[in-house]
């Protein structure tokens, strides 16, 4: 039997709140109830109480123990919104070396627009609709009025339209809530960025010839169903295309649909910024006798899943970006996911059309210059697997990549991977401090390295104090 039939699931949950301390204290005990305990894994974004509101927070261990006096987890904000455990461990790592919030630094493991608001609500109850209000103060007669018009209105709102402040709306609020005419709720609003999609169209005919037979009256749709049948060959097309393709109108597609003839259905569509990159297919080119070297040292470790630190110390033009590639290449044969980093929004346009070149779609790319919509898509095609590789700045750091192999930092001496707003953090040491969390393979490379990495590569110990020194910093040039 295991410990989940006999005791309770308990789940420490980073809470997202200014009110709470900084760090550890941002943490709290909930008990998962037991339509949860399937669902629920470390890392999900989940719906808890907190004092009189309900918060947003990320799971971040899970226990099997006796909850006495615990309050439950309320839901899953999403089933596929899930910082993988080595997110997590990071984010750890970060906070408590950089002194950072813990969840400031969570949300840098998640995509945009996550974060969602409750607000309090009220409306007129059963005798509230009923009641007269002719003898209540002007305040709670108009709150009242309006409720019973407008119906359920968050604070917010009832603040746009309603005179006084919020400290008398709100002692108007508990004198009416008292008379038992309005009752308090709660509203959540919704995310600021969500998946986007798109209506598609499918031929749904298996007759084709008593099909357009049946449509002798309707000439228009047997126009649309005989160009389904010539040009769809079974894909669906979006009903855009369909309108483009044939100018029949939206009361037109409802016929064809009540019919049976066709059906209308819903899919995902990515925002990716790359579709307007134009990158003919890449030949590798042959490796120098330097290359291969450096190539055959790391590749060895990166096979061993040894979590060792590289400095490919090379001039401008002696080749480092090759070198990256086939690492990447190899890790990607492993089953294995890559990460590059580069230090500025430019330099990180310049790999992109490199390695988009060498590897197509299994490429995302996440960095501050995209749209919401953009990182978010790119969040969600690495946390699925649908691409293997990730090019960014530094916040690509945290991106989700759970079978994450291999880590690339270019230019690794430049200034611009040091983060310098809350929560803080050098992305060069972050990444460092991979190879000793999940094993992971970490190349620095640069023309002109820093002092502390060559000299941490010369001597065999980590470029920072934090890390324990180990022996398997390696510099090649």
């Amino acid at each position: 039997m295991s410990d989940r039939e006999w005791s309770d699931l308990v789940a420490e949950v980073a809470v997202r709140t200014p009110s709470v301390s900084r760090r550890h204290g941002q943490i709290f005990s909930y008990r998962v109830p037991p339509h949860l305990h399937e669902r629920i894994s470390v890392g999900h974004v989940v719906w808890v109480p907190l004092r009189q509101q309900h918060v947003q927070g990320v799971v971040v261990a899970l226990q099997a123990r006796v909850a006495t006096a615990l309050r439950d987890v309320i839901d899953l904000v999403d089933p596929e919104l899930v910082i993988p455990p080595l997110c997590i461990a990071l984010a750890r790592w970060v906070a408590d070396t950089y002194y950072a919030p813990f969840m400031a630094v969570l949300d840098l493991c998640l995509p945009p627009g996550i974060p969602q608001q409750v607000t309090t609500t009220w409306r007129a109850t059963p005798a509230g609709l009923k009641y007269e209000p002719g003898d209540l103060p002007d305040r709670e007669r108009a709150i009242l009025f309006y409720l019973r018009r407008h119906g359920e209105q968050s604070e917010t709102d009832l603040r746009t339209v309603l005179r006084g402040s919020d400290a008398h709306l709100r002692a108007a609020y508990r004198s009416l809530a008292e008379r038992g005419l309005i009752v308090r709720g709660t509203r959540i609003e919704p995310p600021r960025v969500r998946p986007r999609r798109e209506q598609v169209v499918q031929l749904a005919v298996t007759d084709l010839d008593r099909a357009l037979a049946d449509l002798q009256r309707a000439p228009r749709q047997a126009t649309v169903v005989r160009w389904l049948a010539d040009h769809a060959a079974g894909a669906p097309l979006t009903l855009t295309e369909l309108r483009r393709a044939t100018g029949i109108d939206t009361a037109g597609i409802r016929a064809l649909e009540r019919r049976g003839l066709i059906t209308i259905s819903e899919r995902e569509v990515y925002r990716n910024p790359l579709l307007t990159l134009v990158s003919p297919p890449d030949v590798p080119p042959p490796l120098t006798a330097a290359q291969r070297a450096a190539y055959e040292r790391i590749v060895a470790d990166l096979e061993a899943g040894a979590g060792g630190r590289f400095l490919l110390h090379g001039i401008t033009g002696s080749g480092k970006t090759e070198v990256y590639l086939r690492l990447v290449a190899r890790a990607l044969r492993l089953g294995r996911q890559a990460l590059v980093l580069a230090p500025e929004i430019a330099l990180t346009t310049q790999l992109v059309r490199r390695f988009a070149a060498r590897f197509g779609n299994q490429l995302a790319v996440l960095h501050s210059g995209l749209s919401d919509g953009e990182r978010y898509d790119a969040w969600r095609r690495l946390r699925r697997g649908e691409a293997r590789i990730v090019i960014g700045a530094r916040s690509a750091l945290f991106a989700p990549l759970p079978e994450l192999g291999l880590v690339i930092v270019d230019e690794e001496h430049e200034p611009g991977f040091k983060n310098d707003t809350v929560p803080r953090y050098h992305a060069r040491d972050a990444a460092l401090q991979l190879a000793e969390l999940g094993r992971v393979t970490v190349v620095l490379g640069s023309a002109t390295p820093s002092v502390e990495s060559f000299y941490a590569a010369r001597k065999g110990v980590s470029a920072s104090r934090d890390i324990t020194g180990t022996d398997r910093w390696s510099v090649w040039g």
